[in-house]
């Protein structure tokens, strides 16, 4: 926030979600639920221009949630800043020592695909994971390539957008010595 709001009463800042519910976990902590999907606030950080922390609430509020700031002796312009907190590890359970899974990842919606070029004498692997109403995640599928040879690195690089992955193989060696290629695959229907 670049300048004080005028008047004197407290900063708060209030958020509305359009059908989500909050839910206070704990005095530093709530939960955000919208479209069956969980996000969690926690150890809000709100700093002054001087870098001098200031003290901040999080609190549900009718419609959605607030942040409260003590802003009585700040210097504009203030940051405020909800922290990122780690919701679950995601390991694939057949993967062995180096096999580098999770070297490359990506995230769309409630899918997430991890890379694991390692795998199979760096033939290479990459794991399709899903999140499920209660946010958690589930393994679901590993693919690799219809015409995968040791060495192709499949799974170095991955993508996913909606229902499309990429998964990238630069030490393919279809067109010359480590050519490489990449993989595209489609979400059946079903």
């Amino acid at each position: 926030l670049d300048k004080k709001p005028e008047g004197d009463t407290p900063l708060v800042f209030t958020m509305r979600l359009d059908g989500g519910e909050v839910s206070e976990v704990d005095a530093n902590t709530l939960s955000v639920k919208s479209k069956q999907k969980t996000v969690f606030y926690k150890d809000l950080k709100v700093w002054d221009a001087n870098d001098t922390p200031l003290q901040a609430a999080l609190s549900k509020s009718e419609g959605g949630f607030s942040i409260t700031v003590d802003d009585t002796a700040a210097h504009y312009p203030i940051t405020v800043d909800p922290t990122w907190t780690q919701q679950q590890k995601l390991t694939v359970a057949s993967s062995d020592l180096g096999d580098t899974v999770g070297v490359s990842a990506s995230l769309s919606g409630d899918y997430a695909i991890l890379g694991s070029w390692h795998d199979n004498e760096d033939t290479g692997s990459a794991h399709i994971f899903e999140r499920d109403a209660n946010g958690t995640w589930t393994y679901r599928q590993t693919l690799t390539a219809d015409d995968s040879n040791l060495y192709d690195q499949f799974g170095y690089s991955v993508g996913i957008d909606g229902a499309v992955i990429i998964v990238g193989a630069p030490a393919d060696d279809d067109n010359g010595t480590q050519s490489g290629s990449a993989y595209v695959f489609e979400r059946d229907a079903n």
